[in-house]
């Protein structure tokens, strides 16, 4: 087993969703490090920021865009650090460095049928294999949220928690955990049944949430689990973060080529993978915009893919999104 040396402090930063959380437990299982925890909401992974500065440390980052953290890696790098990185986001900044271990697989993403088999042959029942599905979902589900005060569990008591136990089976009889975060995901889910899209059309929703918690918490769980009920059409969910400012989360459909990450690159504080992107802190006079060019590539992909169902006559929109394009 990989122990750092007591010389340098060690540092893991992980996604506070289900990506980071087991990625960290199954790493630290497999290669114990007596490391500093920091995490973060899903939206908020500037997590270098947090690291101490002129001072060499090591650092293993786990499902953080190695895009949008580019600036502190390589000012760890300056410092005389080192870098292991474990993610699948857009990797269109990666560099080589003597003292950086990078290890991004972009296409690595959403396989719930190579999940299922895994857990198949390996003897796991029908109902332990949905007990973990649903668990996965809880923890990414809990991460959304503009901070981590506002979380139903905090990610590094999650990590903690589930580092106690070798044995899944163990963890799901004698934690808690589960049963918090499923009580917590019901409550919230009591409250968006009166949602209705912002604006519409045969290839698209736009949902631009109103100004409480619950919203923020459900924002990209929303999205998708309307990919997931529809899959022809693309979503956008857009939930405030402050007065005057909105973060936006969207799902493409499965028959389109389009590049979300591309997409919310455009933006400041935008990335994400090939069908699934972000951005943070927009504001609220750029909406207008990032909505229509939005339903503007669904368009394109509905020219090249379904020019006779979907591109015979021009989408209507809702009345009170008319004026946004």
């Amino acid at each position: 087993m990989s122990v750092e040396p007591p010389s340098i402090q060690a540092y893991d930063l992980f996604n506070g969703d289900a990506d980071g959380i087991y990625a960290l437990h199954q790493l630290r299982m497999a290669q114990a490090c007596d490391s500093q925890w920091l995490t973060c909401v899903k939206r908020n992974i500037a997590l270098y920021q947090k690291l101490p500065t002129n001072v060499a440390l090591s650092v293993t980052a786990l499902d953080i865009s190695f895009a949008r953290n580019e600036v502190g890696l390589r000012q760890v790098l300056g410092f005389g650090g080192r870098l292991r990185y474990f993610d699948h986001h857009a990797e269109e900044k990666r560099f080589a460095h003597p003292r950086l271990e990078c290890y991004i697989d972009c296409t690595r993403d959403n396989l719930p049928a190579q999940a299922v088999r895994l857990a198949r042959n390996s003897g796991c029942s029908a109902g332990n294999r949905s007990a973990r599905d649903q668990l996965g979902r809880l923890r990414n589900y809990n991460a959304y949220r503009v901070t981590t005060t506002e979380l139903h569990i905090h990610p590094v008591d999650q990590c903690r928690s589930v580092h106690r136990f070798e044995d899944p089976q163990d963890f799901f009889a004698r934690s808690s955990e589960f049963g918090h975060l499923r009580e917590g995901f019901a409550e919230d889910h009591q409250l968006p049944n009166a949602l209705a899209p912002f604006a519409q059309t045969v290839l698209a929703d736009v949902y631009v949430l109103p100004d409480t918690g619950w919203t923020r918490l459900l924002s990209g769980t929303l999205a998708n689990q309307l990919t997931s009920t529809d899959s022809s059409k693309s979503f956008a969910v857009l939930p405030p973060c402050s007065s005057d400012t909105y973060v936006v989360s969207i799902r493409t459909s499965a028959a389109s080529r389009a590049r979300t990450d591309l997409f919310c690159h455009c933006y400041a504080g935008g990335g994400g993978r090939h069908a699934a992107g972000g951005i943070d802190h927009t504001p609220a006079s750029d909406l207008g915009r990032i909505i229509a060019t939005s339903i503007n590539i669904s368009r394109e992909i509905a020219h090249e893919y379904f020019p006779t169902q979907h591109c015979a006559t021009t989408p209507a929109f809702n009345d009170s999104a008319a004026s946004l394009w």
